[in-house]
């Protein structure tokens, strides 16, 4: 399941409930298991996944019919459609996110690292890294416009060069 994130997102945005899109997001997880045969090996793995989720999504929409919101088919699949396009989108920003982390200092991945990978809290990454709690503030903050700056200018340089 190393795509469970973009399915995941993909079933939030047609469900109202996250409750509904964790079940859902297990009924599709165990779908896919199911169906991994029929899965032809040079085609877009999350594509084949959503589509396994839209189906689901739709089924969910039949049986609690019975709720005061409904959303006709058409409704459905522009939401659909629209969040294809938008989880494309964050793919391009993931690669660009991932490409300027590269450009960061080594001491600045490493505060990046701990606090965002490790989950741990800006105290202990200046306690594990010899920091003031400042410090450590001030650096994400840095950290933080630097990458936004350098996110925005490859996603501009690949607009510009027709990328997508």
């Amino acid at each position: 399941m190393d795509h469970e994130r973009k399915i995941y997102a993909y079933i939030y945005q047609l469900v109202p409930h996250w409750a509904d899109a964790d079940d859902l997001m297990q009924e599709v997880a165990s779908l896919m298991w199911e169906k991994y045969d029929s899965f032809e090996e040079d085609t877009d793995f999350v594509a084949w996944g959503r589509k396994i989720a839209f189906y689901c999504v739709q089924n969910y929409r039949r049986k609690k019919g019975r709720t005061k919101i409904q959303f006709n088919s058409q409704l459905l699949d522009l939401l659909a459609r629209e969040s294809d396009d938008m989880l494309d989108q964050m793919d391009g920003r993931l690669d660009a996110l991932r490409l300027c982390i590269k450009k960061l200092s080594v001491k600045d991945q490493e505060i990046v690292c701990e606090h965002y990978d490790s989950g741990l809290n800006v105290k202990t990454v200046a306690d594990k890294l010899e920091y003031s709690i400042h410090q450590v503030y001030r650096a994400l903050v840095r950290i933080h416009n630097q990458l936004m700056r350098c996110i925005r200018l490859r996603l501009s340089m690949e607009e510009m060069h027709g990328k997508p």
